[in-house]
């Protein structure tokens, strides 16, 4: 995220370059060398004829947003075509722009990391990914980024790190007899494990108020859905909200209804994002979700009295990838796709109705555009049906051998699930993703019926 233009961005402030050093701008950069994709434009002012946009990162907060020149969109142009629907939109007062001054101010609260651990003031918000650790002498919690540093050869994840900080002198011990170590009473209650509700403030205005306006106004369709939808996506990357959202059966319907395209062309990646965001490291939503799979896998988003068979999550999303296929909309699905297959009636439903027909039909899109589709769609199906280590259920897909060369070229049979190895071996010479892919594959892949040996794929 971090750029090289003639101002310099930290977050969504924009500083001039009079005031921002070089050695600053060196600093940000090194400590801040990961690229994320833009997910959407979110602001935009002009200064000396140029236009600057306030751009949403992919998988980061709104508060890590930056200021970018339009030479960032390259490859990504369809972002500003949805900047200008959306900008007619607040000119016709159909949705609300971003108050900038609130953003700024909500920026500079925010935790600034750096390679240093620093202290985590009260009431700083801190972005997800951080290295962070409790001193347990001062009981104050310290971040830093989480980076290698000097003299560490092997930098563990977050979530399996164990920090020792250094401890000052000890005292002389005194020991102490055994019956006087026992204590007296019963032990006192510690809601370890629970995932308490956050704070309400008097008079509302804090995030658990939005929640339930956003949540009551998705419901009833009623008001601002794409205003409440914006709140949604926030405050999903909690692990409580998320699992609030998932264990609504009628949100989590409304969700899967815009999903396959049952609203306007921007509601569809936000459900897509609030989905994911909700479910993506969340076991406890996870298990909520089981309790209304068939509201996911059959939601009651149209009721034409001319269909004949009832529509399912497959056959709606088949539907609207005929109809306005969307590269970036399109990859947010299939990531709340990839999610929702670890609940096992909704991998199943998915298996049985065309779902890995329609992955691979996705796959085969052509364009440069669909290239960032094709990844998540290897990583759904890694994850999912072959590769234990990311917990996925193995013998349940692929189920057939390969099929013949002729049949895969074939248009009747190109999508049959003995041919993704055969439409995968192009891209295995060329992208190394496509390659760990085709081999995960072919050593789950049966052998035997109408396959041909693997060197004649």
């Amino acid at each position: 995220m971090a750029t090289t233009n003639q101002h310099s961005y930290f977050g969504g402030l924009l500083f001039d370059s009079d005031d921002y050093s070089d050695e600053s701008d060196d600093s940000l950069e090194e400590d801040l060398d990961f690229e994320y994709p833009p997910e959407k434009i979110i602001a935009e002012f002009t200064k000396n004829k140029q236009t600057w946009y306030l751009v949403k990162w992919e998988g980061c907060p709104v508060l890590r947003s930056s200021w970018e020149g339009i030479e960032i969109f390259n490859g990504y142009e369809g972002l500003l075509r949805e900047w200008e629907v959306e900008k007619q939109k607040q000119k016709e007062g159909k949705s609300t722009p971003l108050d900038i001054p609130t953003f700024n101010k909500e920026v500079t609260e925010l935790f600034q990391p750096s390679k240093d651990f620093q202290i985590i003031k009260e009431g700083q918000d801190i972005e997800p990914g951080l290295h962070v650790r409790l001193n347990i002498y001062t009981g104050e919690k310290e971040a830093r980024l989480n980076i290698p540093m000097k003299g560490e050869e092997e930098y563990m994840p977050t979530e399996q790190e164990l920090v020792i900080v250094p401890q000052p002198d000890e005292e002389p011990f005194e020991q102490v007899a055994l019956r006087d170590r026992i204590p007296q009473g019963p032990p006192i209650y510690e809601a370890a494990g629970k995932i308490t509700p956050p704070q309400m403030k008097e008079g509302g205005g804090d995030d658990f108020s939005t929640f339930q306006s956003a949540m009551s106004t998705l419901k009833s369709s009623s008001g601002a859905i794409d205003t409440s939808l914006d709140s949604l996506v926030e405050l999903s990357h909690d692990i409580y909200y998320g699992v609030e959202i998932v264990k609504d059966g009628a949100v989590l319907e409304k969700l899967a209804c815009l999903l396959v395209g049952s609203g306007s062309s921007e509601n569809d990646h936000k459900a897509a994002s609030i989905l994911s965001y909700s479910l993506q490291n969340n076991p406890n939503a996870l298990k909520e979700v089981h309790e209304h799979w068939k509201l996911v896998m059959y939601p009651s988003c149209t009721s034409s009295p001319f269909s004949f068979s009832t529509p399912n999550l497959i056959s709606l999303l088949q539907g609207d990838f005929e109809k306005s296929p969307s590269p970036l909309a399109f990859k947010a699905k299939i990531s709340a796709i990839s999610h929702l297959l670890r609940q096992a009636s909704i991998r199943d439903e998915f298996l049985k109705n065309g779902g890995m027909e329609l992955m691979l039909q996705i796959f085969l899109k052509e364009g440069r555009e669909w290239d960032a589709g094709r990844v998540r769609i290897a990583q759904l199906v890694m994850d999912n049906f072959l590769d234990d280590g990311m917990g996925a259920e193995l013998g349940i897909w692929p189920k057939g051998a390969l099929e013949e060369r002729s049949v895969c070229q074939g248009k009747e049979g190109a999508l049959k699930d003995g041919c993704w190895e055969f439409h995968l071996q192009a891209l295995a010479g060329e992208e190394e993703w496509a390659s760990e892919f085709l081999m995960k594959l072919m050593a789950r892949r049966p052998r035997g019926g109408s396959g041909r040996p693997e060197k004649e794929l």
